[in-house]
């Protein structure tokens, strides 16, 4: 049986917590400087945002992040942007551990989205069929991701196309066609399986302009 904790314990625990807080925040702080000393007007970053550690930020000569108020990145977060490339991120948005995106074009992702561990979003891909030259480098196809508002990505799936607001996808899916706004969806590649909310269906949703991605080796 575990003793109580005395009243001496239960504030030495809360004072420790609230430094754990501090540096948290002081360090965060002194990433978002060192970014900003490196990117100048390239980069801007909301009230209470936060960059947790392992945050990695490349921005190529041209390219543009703008991030919203109280978004965090909680650990081990990557963003990549390409050059003429713009990401922006709404606020309250949550990245969790390990979230990739790599924007190459234009990636919007809306306010009070939540990525979990190992997440992914791209707006590119190589294309397959160009002549092989012996290296893996080949054009680079690209088009512009837009996330709605409220939208949840589950653990280790991959978004490269856009998601209407407040639909959820499911875990170790791919979306390489637009998702509808409120619904459950997920699979390889992913699809609605079910509504989230009274109303419209799949079918009578407005859709961004059709556009389907064929898996690697599809």
């Amino acid at each position: 049986m575990v003793a109580a904790k005395t009243a001496a314990e239960k504030d030495f625990d809360t004072t420790a917590h609230r430094i754990r807080r501090v540096l948290r925040r002081l360090a965060s702080a002194i990433r978002k400087a060192k970014l900003r000393l490196s990117y100048g007007r390239a980069v801007s970053f909301g009230r209470g945002c936060y960059l947790g550690p392992g945050f990695i930020l490349r921005l190529e000569p041209g390219g543009r992040l703008h991030v919203g108020d109280r978004v965090h990145f909680r650990q081990g977060c990557t963003l990549e942007i390409g050059g003429d490339a713009e990401l922006t991120i709404g606020d309250d948005t949550v990245m969790t551990f390990g979230v990739v995106v790599q924007c190459a074009r234009t990636v919007t992702i809306g306010s009070g989205c939540m990525f979990a561990n190992g997440a992914s979003v791209v707006d590119s891909r190589h294309e397959l069929h160009s002549p092989r030259t012996g290296k893996a480098e080949t054009p680079l196809e690209t088009w512009p991701v837009e996330i709605g508002d409220g939208v949840w990505i589950s653990s280790k799936s991959t978004v490269g196309a856009s998601i209407g607001f407040g639909s959820v996808i499911g875990a170790h899916s791919f979306v390489s066609k637009p998702i509808p706004p409120l619904v459950l969806a997920f699979g390889v590649p992913a699809i609605p399986r079910s509504e989230l909310a009274a109303g419209g269906t799949p079918d009578d949703c407005d859709l961004p302009p059709e556009r389907e991605l064929a898996p690697v080796g599809g």
